[in-house]
């Protein structure tokens, strides 16, 4: 009778061409992220503002809310 083989691991060669397969997966990938990262020219639904002038945008309507809180309080504390 022949001896049945049972091999437990593939071959060498399938294995080196599993493990390219996933090298070159990775690089590819790897390259979409380094390619699509953020910066400072990110557009939003179509609209890039500059972080700075979204900064100032933001502070001009935060004080503009502190002013008019104020004035409310100066009209409840006036009656």
């Amino acid at each position: 009778m022949e001896k049945l083989k049972i091999k437990i691991l593939p071959d060498w060669k399938i294995i080196f061409d599993v493990i390219l397969n996933i090298v070159g997966m990775a690089v590819v990938i790897g390259i979409i992220l380094f390619l699509s990262s953020c910066s400072n020219e990110t557009y939003i639904a179509g609209y890039n503002k500059d972080f700075e002038e979204l900064a100032q945008k933001k502070f001009e309507v935060d004080s503009l809310l502190m002013q008019i809180q104020m004035d409310l309080d100066s009209l409840y504390e006036s009656n």
